[in-house]
């Protein structure tokens, strides 16, 4: 009789191609292309079919002195089969790899969520997870710190809309006001710098300095408060949240390129 019971073990070579193949039913076909190699997977089967996967990474955190032997460990990749979902498979999953972080002595884990993905958000928020604002991290981990956990924990691809999740998580709430002010200054020195790269603004004088700071600032305004009047029209509580780790990339565009990518940031669902 095939039992009904998920269990979650280590990935192993012969387990990659299916999990491949599963990558690309749970994201997109490139995904099954583009799944990294991991010796530390983790897979959710029943009666030995694949359910779910996750891939696991540990790191050592930025730090000073002693600090620097603390290791993090990070979730990637967390996917279930389609046809499998509302089955507790991703809380199995997660349980599991909570408990591998703790066994390699782990003091912090983190994860990666799109902003919309509620499910998700559910599951790491119910287990003592919360989203870490751009000034928490740079709280914790300085600006240099920062950028080393941005690349150990995949978010310097241009993961626009994905947030860092920590365990433990933020203790302070923080300000979806100054997050919208911050992320639209830094918008209007990136249009700036593209301007000065192109020699299309001339001299920056106050007038021009002014002009542009207030140009980005009324669009990104008009486009957060049409999404606000929506959300309020649907009777959606919703708050703002910056993109900070796609400002790297509109970085990277706006000097190498001389084009400028807006990061506006975007309303989202209240936890």
């Amino acid at each position: 009789m095939e039992s009904r019971e998920i269990s979650v073990r280590r990935m192993g070579a012969d387990d990659e191609e299916a999990v491949k193949a599963l990558a690309g039913r749970a994201f997109s076909p490139l995904a099954s292309v583009s799944f990294p190699h991991s010796p530390d997977a983790l897979i959710a089967e029943r009666g030995g079919k694949l359910l779910g996967a996750v891939v696991l990474r540990t790191f050592v955190l930025p730090g000073n002195g002693r600090d620097e032997e603390r290791r993090g460990g990070v979730m990637l990749w967390l996917m279930v089969e389609p046809g499998a979902r509302r089955l507790g498979v991703g809380g199995q999953l997660v349980e599991a790899a909570l408990r591998s972080f703790e066994e390699w002595g782990c003091r912090e884990v983190f994860a990666c969520v799109e902003g919309y993905n509620s499910s998700s958000a559910n599951l790491f928020a119910a287990r003592g997870f919360t989203i870490l604002s751009f000034g928490e991290q740079l709280r914790r981990y300085g600006i240099l710190g920062t950028f080393w956990l941005w690349l150990r924990t995949s978010r310097l691809g241009g993961d626009v809309g994905n947030f860092l999740w920590a365990r433990p998580g933020q203790l302070e709430s923080d300000s979806p006001a100054l997050q919208w002010w911050v992320g639209a200054l830094a918008n209007a020195l990136v249009l700036l710098l593209v301007g000065w790269r192109g020699h299309w603004l001339g001299e920056f004088d106050p007038a021009t300095l002014l002009g542009v700071v207030l140009t980005v600032v009324v669009l990104l305004g008009l486009r957060e408060g049409a999404m606000r009047l929506v959300a309020w029209l649907r009777g959606l509580p919703v708050r703002h949240r910056a993109w900070e780790s796609a400002f790297a990339l509109s970085l990277a565009i706006a000097l190498l390129l001389g084009v400028f990518l807006p990061v506006s940031g975007s309303v989202y669902p209240r936890l």
